[in-house]
């Protein structure tokens, strides 16, 4: 997310509206395919090294594809608009993102009830952001900025899972 940020046009990092619109792609694969593993490993051992060396891994191959070889679908059509690579990416996320929200409530038991609460809003905030970056006209219209402000709500709500309800009380 941060160098999606940053590739915004106008924040001095040479930014390109394209690159911008790839790059919340690929956050929003790493961030449905991320909260999808939480949930269905809650309570489990995992070999953090080798989840990390996974999740490492794509973000790389991502970036390179992106930011060096220039290989990634395009995403913003000639009018501004998310072509159908993007629509289709987006189908998918939300596809994760629900079934990711079924599976939290079926498993509800191995979370507490703050970090499921919390956890069900990022699912339901990334969900409706999802949906209103795909449905927004260009970037930066009223529903690009919602969709952001929908992820800052999405990323509060894991960080306070992650920290205060897990970190900072643990059992």
């Amino acid at each position: 997310d941060l160098a999606h940020v940053l590739t915004y046009p106008g924040l001095g990092f040479g930014g390109d509206v394209e690159i911008g619109a790839q790059l919340w792609v690929v956050a929003r694969v790493l961030e449905g395919l991320g909260l999808l593993l939480a949930v269905a490993m809650a309570g489990q051992r995992v070999n953090s090294w080798a989840f990390a060396s996974v999740f490492a891994a794509f973000t790389g191959s991502a970036l390179l594809s992106v930011m060096v070889l220039g290989s990634f679908p395009d995403c913003v059509g000639d009018g501004g608009g998310p072509t159908v690579f993007r629509v289709g990416a987006a189908a998918v996320v939300v596809a994760v993102l629900v079934g990711t929200a079924v599976l939290l409530v079926r498993r509800r038991a191995r979370f507490s009830p703050f970090v499921g609460r919390l956890l069900g809003l990022a699912l339901v905030s990334t969900i409706a952001s999802e949906v209103m970056v795909t449905l927004s006209a260009a970037p930066g219209d009223g529903l690009d900025v919602a969709a952001h402000l929908m992820k800052v709500v999405s990323m509060s709500a894991v960080y306070r899972a992650v920290i205060e309800g897990v970190l900072s009380r643990p059992y």
